[in-house]
């Protein structure tokens, strides 16, 4: 299940890869269940293909993308070129994006889950000195 946190009165998803805010992420599909956040799903993709170290061919990766290309209905996704600093802000998280093939579009692809649909994280109580 996706976490939020709240700045300045306004929820965000934090993405597990880039570690920008983001208001609506995206999510490896897991029967009823949602694993991770990301900004776009090349980015899941760079961090799934991280995890496996690095092994686009390996069994793990390759049933990853084969189920976000059929959940989010897609003829292909490239992966997202590894970062070397995180976390990254707005204008970084942009910048980086535009690096792939189709740029900022793949901010568009439906079933995103939205920060702002989420429950409000719990706030803690003040201990009692």
């Amino acid at each position: 299940m996706q976490q939020v946190v709240v700045v300045r009165g306004k929820q965000y998803f934090v993405c597990d890869y880039t570690g920008a805010f983001l208001e609506k992420a995206f999510y490896l599909p897991k029967g009823n269940n949602k694993e991770g956040c990301f900004a776009t799903l090349p980015i899941l993709l760079r961090y799934y293909c991280d995890k496996f170290g690095g092994d686009m061919d390996s069994k793990e990766f390759i049933e990853v993308k084969q189920t976000v290309l059929e959940f989010f209905n897609q003829p292909d996704i490239p992966i997202a070129p590894v970062l070397k600093e995180t976390p990254l802000s707005q204008n970084q998280l942009d910048g980086y994006v535009n690096l792939l093939e189709l740029g900022s579009s793949w901010y568009l692809v439906p079933q995103a889950l939205y920060a702002d649909s989420m429950k409000r994280p719990k706030k803690r109580k003040k201990e009692k000195k």
